[in-house]
């Protein structure tokens, strides 16, 4: 109310004006007289900041931590206000090569910051009590998301590895997979033992709202998430940008930054350890964000994906994403986009435990442009129930394939449910093809239709692979007719014995889908380099039948494409 007063106190302003002399006057932003640079030092309390000051304010913040669960009102994300500007101290230039000075933490510190201001010993276990208030989600609440709970087996239920719990636990910024208490029927992992952790919140074990952890937490620095997010809102136009946002204990489908307002620039940031994504446009309500601009950040190791949401034109762009997917979601691991017009260009994608770049869920006309992609679990590029999605241009190198560079510490992640990881890039997780595909695909079109992969000797992809190449393939559902699907111009280098050209189901399964004349293969150059790659060499599929590539061009595939050897 008090905004739309003094916007239409100036109003009056204006037409007494206009009666008096007769001129028009030049209008500008009802609240550029009243926009503020206001400075604010760590410790500050954000949101009243916010609520304290007019729409438009910049708020320049001072290096240091700004520690949500203690600094702000009653464990709340920041709801900014129209052109509000959030900008921290140091140099700004591109993304980020390490850590911004300033820090917007969703973490508590355990013990200086916990009701219960010791660690207690107990047998070979120490525990805190960190009370009700630090408690993101209790009881079925908590668990939302589809976690993988063994090998290609996953489930909806509380599991090991803290999918479903929206919290996460830090030894010195590094993170420790949670054990399931069994709060929903399932199965309780008690006691833990060194290297994880477990958060007893209905007190099977203990006081309620207990963190227990079997190493000695007295000679590190621990941190529990404990705020959902740091930005939320329908507020327009507001820019967040260099500062580092990491722990924040997003649910499911959530990010530590989570908005719908139109006209967003996050812009040099360096965003991690956030449980589900770092970045997220909110579509939830049915009104998508428009035009925003996610620009020269750095995401790193956040739980399902970097960055993502549905969107009008945004620009999500010249962004490096390294190891994300660290709480190994199931189903939707990895960077996901949606909207109409969303374009994703020139970002570096490395080590996703989850696939690198995905259109899902009806995106129309979406572009993939000039990324690269790498060291995925799942595939490069997907597009999936979308209609004219473009690819172009893009390098992809050894996705759908394990590698210890997924490895975050400990047990985190289990690339498809596998427990292989012992440290930082350092496991048991070797290099094998990812089994969970009935076929390995560098970029697959799945049940989309009108979207072309390449397009011309411009803006074809480059991909190197042990393990797949391009496919288009239908799904179960069908929803979307697999048709009119254009694959041209791309180079395809296999360096391995796996290579499956173009998918194991091609584009016509019984179940349904189309004849392979509505989908083309045109102007492709398949290489086969390595020991063992060159006897992959026949290994063409559509409508479930295998061919060389001179039957493959007599099923009117690739009619000016080469294949080496």
């Amino acid at each position: 109310m008090r905004q739309l007063s003094r916007f239409r106190s100036k109003r009056l302003a204006v037409l007494a004006l206009i009666m008096l002399t007769g001129c028009i006057p030049i209008l500008v932003h009802p609240n550029a007289a009243l926009a503020l640079n206001v400075s604010l030092q760590p410790g500050a309390n954000l949101d009243a900041a916010i609520s304290s000051h007019p729409a438009g304010t910049t708020f320049n913040l001072a290096c240091g931590t700004y520690r949500f669960p203690t600094d702000n009102s009653n464990h709340q994300p920041l709801t900014p206000l129209n052109g509000d500007q959030f900008i921290g101290a140091g140099t700004i230039n591109g993304i980020p090569s390490s850590e911004p000075c300033v820090h917007l933490t969703g973490a508590m510190r355990i013990p200086s910051d916990s009701p219960d201001h010791a660690w207690h010993a107990h047998g070979n276990l120490w525990y805190n009590t960190v009370g009700s208030a630090n408690v993101v989600a209790a009881g079925s609440v908590a668990f939302q998301g589809t976690c993988f709970i063994g090998p290609q087996t996953c489930s909806t239920i509380s599991v090991p590895g803290g999918c479903s719990y929206p919290q996460d636990l830090f030894f010195n910024s590094i993170i420790k997979p949670r054990l399931a208490a069994g709060d929903d029927g399932s199965m309780d992992q008690w006691p833990p033992a060194p290297g994880f952790w477990y958060f007893d919140i209905t007190g099977k074990h203990g006081p309620a709202n207990t963190v227990w952890v079997a190493d000695a937490p007295t000679s590190a620095t621990v941190e529990l998430s404990a705020v959902a997010q740091a930005f939320i809102g329908s507020s327009p136009n507001v820019v967040i940008q260099n500062i580092t946002l990491e722990k924040f204990a997003g649910a499911y489908g959530y990010g530590a930054i989570w908005a719908y307002g139109n006209n967003w620039q996050i812009l040099n940031n360096w965003v991690e350890h956030n449980h589900y994504n770092g970045v997220t446009a909110d579509g939830s309500n049915g009104s998508l964000p428009h035009n925003w601009l996610v620009q020269y950040n750095e995401l790193y190791q956040n739980g399902n994906g970097g960055m993502g949401g549905p969107t009008i034109a945004g620009k999500w762009q010249n962004n490096q994403l390294d190891q994300n997917g660290e709480v190994s979601y199931c189903v939707d691991s990895g960077q996901k986009f949606g909207g109409t017009n969303p374009t994703i260009s020139a970002n570096t994608i490395n080590y996703t435990n989850g696939i690198g770049l995905w259109f899902d869920v009806g995106t129309q006309s979406g572009a993939f442009s000039g990324n690269t992609v790498r060291g995925g679990i799942g595939e490069g590029i997907r597009c999936e129930i979308s209609h004219y999605c473009s690819i172009t241009g893009n390098t992809l190198t050894n996705n759908e394939q394990f590698s210890n560079n997924l490895c975050v510490a400990a047990h985190v992640p289990t690339p498809n449910g596998v427990d292989c990881c012992t440290g930082y890039q350092t496991g048991t997780c070797g290099s094998a093809c990812n089994s969970d595909s009935s076929a390995p695909n560098e970029i697959s079109i799945a049940q989309s239709d009108n979207s072309t992969v390449g397009g011309s000797s411009a803006n074809g992809n480059n991909l190197t692979s042990n393990c797949g190449g391009i496919g288009i393939g239908t799904g179960t559902r069908d929803t979307v007719p697999n048709t009119g699907n254009s694959v041209s111009y791309n180079s395809i280098a296999y360096t391995g014995s796996a290579a499956v050209v173009p998918h194991a189901y091609g584009y016509n399964v019984a179940s349904g889908g189309v004849t392979p004349p509505a989908n083309t293969f045109d102007h492709n150059t398949y290489i086969f380099t390595g020991s063992g790659s060159s006897s992959k060499a026949n290994n063409w599929h559509a409508s479930g039948q295998s061919y060389n590539f001179s039957a493959w061009q007599a099923n009117s595939q690739d009619a000016h494409g080469t294949a080496n050897p």
